[in-house]
């Protein structure tokens, strides 16, 4: 992460299937004004979506409920 001068930290945290094809991608890239939680937004597969801005346990948690949800035993 870079930190900006004013000591807001810039983020981008992806995650992905094991065929690399994007699940969700948060980040605060300053490129999608038309979303409303700008610059903080989420990448899909089907899209820009609104995202509060994020941290690195939020993603952890958010990956770690999909990871145990699509268990198969």
């Amino acid at each position: 992460m870079e930190l900006k001068s004013n000591k807001e930290a810039d983020y981008r945290f992806q995650y992905m299937d094991n065929d690399n094809r994007l699940i969700y991608r948060w980040d605060s890239a300053p490129h999608h004004k038309e979303v409303s939680t700008f610059p903080y937004h989420m990448h899909t597969g089907s899209g820009v979506k609104e995202s509060e801005k994020t941290n690195t346990t939020a993603v952890l948690n958010i990956v770690t409920e999909n990871v145990i949800k699509n268990l198969k035993f």
